[in-house]
């Protein structure tokens, strides 16, 4: 049974246009002599000058994966072989595949390769009779066409936001502080108190999630946002605070009436909303900011620290560092260098 070459145009979803070559051993149209193609190990490399001699290793590399390196077939077309104008006119449609610049996928026995033709050579003899030599520039080797990369929304830093959150928390805890405790009636000061100290334990718990980085987990393919959830919490802690001095006055939470006292007890009373309601309104954009839902392809949003490693990263969720790439590729990276401001999709 003769070898088949086969050369397929795909478009740019990677789907079959429905043109393609069908060339073989008995037509003698295959590309003679044997295939010659290049694997090469593409690599990150940085020499330390004198950190042997501190103990340290001098030299780091990192694998940026395999790349493969292009190539040449070449054969001929003959009519003798495979029939009357087969030459002319395989010649006619080889080069309008070509003009076109699509990916073509190329396959021969158990050896394929989806990429571009670079570059065609025609070496006319007769019309029955032409030669012809092209390079291959392959993108991918034995596997299905890459996926389009999927590129996470660009998210505010985490630890920027958090940062802010704890802000108005302290100037809560001062306004605190500054409560004229003698003048308040009733339980309004103890419940005032324990309304403070349970958005400071919803403010531990937004630092506990940026802390760990994981901003998303999945929860049976619905997204569950860590990060959004805990602002949430922290808002809805702190709405709870106003509402404690709404219908509170000066003449009824005053115990005795003083046109000073009551200037301060409105004035204390305005500043702790004001703070309040800040910290709801941070808390409700940072939820929505991070509500990310991730779907089934996804177990993870994660946000890296300055410097962080990819191999770090792979193996913390998979247990290996060979899933790299996997993390490099759905994020569409461009570098390996982390800079603390990526936020990273972990695919499953």
């Amino acid at each position: 049974m003769a070898s088949a070459f086969r050369i397929i145009e795909l478009d740019a979803q990677g789907k079959e246009t429905g043109v393609r070559f069908d060339w073989d051993s008995v037509t003698q149209t295959s590309p003679r002599g044997a295939w010659e193609y290049a694997l090469k190990l593409r690599t990150s490399r940085e020499d330390y000058t004198g950190a042997g001699d501190k103990g340290l290793s001098p030299v780091t590399e990192q694998i940026l994966g395999p790349v493969l390196e292009p190539f040449t077939l070449e054969g001929v077309w003959k009519n003798r072989w495979a029939g009357d104008g087969f030459a002319d006119a395989t010649r006619q449609a080889f080069e309008a595949l070509i003009m076109r610049g699509n990916r073509v996928s190329i396959a021969i026995d158990n050896l394929k390769f989806d990429g571009l033709i670079t570059d065609l050579v025609i070496t006319y003899r007769r019309t029955w009779e032409i030669g012809y030599r092209f390079t291959v520039s392959p993108h991918t080797f034995n596997t299905a066409r890459d996926a389009a990369p999927l590129r996470p929304r660009q998210l505010e830093n985490p630890s920027d936001t958090y940062a802010e959150a704890a802000r108005f928390v302290a100037a809560i805890q001062a306004a605190q502080a500054a409560m004229p405790r003698t003048q308040l009636s009733g339980a309004l000061y103890t419940d005032a108190a324990a309304q403070i100290a349970a958005i400071n334990v919803s403010l531990a718990a937004v630092e506990a999630v940026v802390a760990d980085r994981v901003l998303t987990v999945s929860d049976s393919g619905n997204g569950l946002d860590r990060l959004a959830q805990s602002f949430v919490a922290l808002r809805d802690a702190a709405a709870l605070l106003p509402p404690l001095f709404a219908a509170s006055s000066s003449s009824t939470a005053i115990a005795y009436q003083a046109t000073l006292a009551e200037l301060r007890y409105e004035t204390w009373k305005r500043t702790l909303a004001f703070y309040a309601r800040s910290l709801m309104n941070l808390c409700h954009e940072a939820a929505e900011e991070y509500r990310i839902r991730v779907d089934g392809a996804f177990q993870a949003l994660y946000w890296p620290r300055y410097g962080e490693s990819l191999y770090g990263i792979a193996l913390r969720f998979y247990g290996t560092t060979e899933r790299w790439r996997d993390i490099f590729h759905v994020n569409a990276l461009t570098t390996f260098v982390l800079d603390g401001t990526q936020v990273l999709y972990i695919p499953t």
